[in-house]
């Protein structure tokens, strides 16, 4: 069992406090809370967990949550000073990638959500999490997930679907987000422009990188929505490739259908890419 905590006691007419940590996990409790817990994420709908700067007022907001809920695999490393300066910090806190085992994980890449199979399994877990919070809402919590999960399985029916029948399937990605999201669809990423992030690559690095995409007819390099940096167009224009977006779904409105919505438009845009 990965959340230790023992179930809270509420007041009949408090709803139980989930802080969540971003987009996509957001989206996922949402769906099981359904109206019987507050849910509330901790970054901001711009912030994206890489690049947060964790503050008090965000220490104060994990203090009085019931259920704190991460991903894990050093995507929120400055979650490490609320657990040092918080004692007892265990007994609410689910951290989702926990749950992977080595066959599901990609060495210590941590963007598993991007497949949506791995994510039915992320919402398992939160289900869970929030019966044993307040197992008065079980039956409630249970439902949800069922719900949502038939969901989620759905999405990835759509994506095997429309992907099936593409024949070029190499890409080039900007950040190393998508390696669970091929694996699960059967594309290949032959190449990544910034293998380590905010650090650029070296020139010899970027060379053997233009050769891979020309050898292997390449169509598109898949950046960041709104986040083409002047070295992906660069290399863009020398290759005479398309800058297209495909999300990684770290930050963006927090509503419950983004993480569906977004991973709909990433298809949209790989079949558009890769006819």
């Amino acid at each position: 069992m990965l959340f230790l905590g023992a179930a809270a006691c509420m007041a009949a007419d408090t709803k139980p406090r989930v802080v969540t940590s971003f987009l996509p996990i957001y989206c996922w409790t949402a769906n099981v809370a359904g109206d019987k817990a507050q849910v509330e994420n901790l970054l901001s709908s711009h912030a994206e967990p890489h690049e947060y700067a964790f503050t008090p007022g965000d220490a104060r907001k994990l203090n009085s949550a019931n259920l704190v809920i991460l991903n894990g695999m050093s995507l929120e490393p400055w979650l490490g000073a609320w657990q040092r300066g918080t004692p007892g910090t265990e007994k609410k806190l689910l951290t989702i990638s926990t749950a992977l085992n080595e066959g599901q994980r990609i060495g210590a890449n941590p963007h598993f959500w991007l497949d949506p199979q791995l994510a039915c399994a992320g919402v398992s877990n939160i289900a869970a999490a929030l019966v044993r919070m307040d197992p008065a809402h079980a039956a409630a919590y249970a439902s949800n997930a069922v719900s949502y999960i038939a969901r989620l399985h759905q999405l990835d029916a759509d994506i095997r679907s429309a992907l099936a029948g593409v024949t070029n399937r190499a890409i080039v990605t900007y950040h190393d987000a998508f390696p669970y999201f091929a694996r699960r669809y059967g594309l290949e990423v032959v190449g990544v422009v910034e293998q380590v992030p905010e650090v650029n690559p070296t020139p010899k690095y970027l060379a053997r990188l233009s050769q891979t995409i020309r050898a292997r007819g390449v169509r598109a390099i898949f950046v960041p929505p709104h986040s083409a940096s002047r070295l992906a167009r660069q290399i863009a224009k020398d290759l005479r490739v398309p800058l297209v977006d495909l999300d990684t779904i770290e930050a963006g409105e927090l509503t419950p259908d983004a993480y569906e919505r977004a991973m709909r438009a990433n298809l949209s845009a790989l079949l558009q890419t890769l006819h």
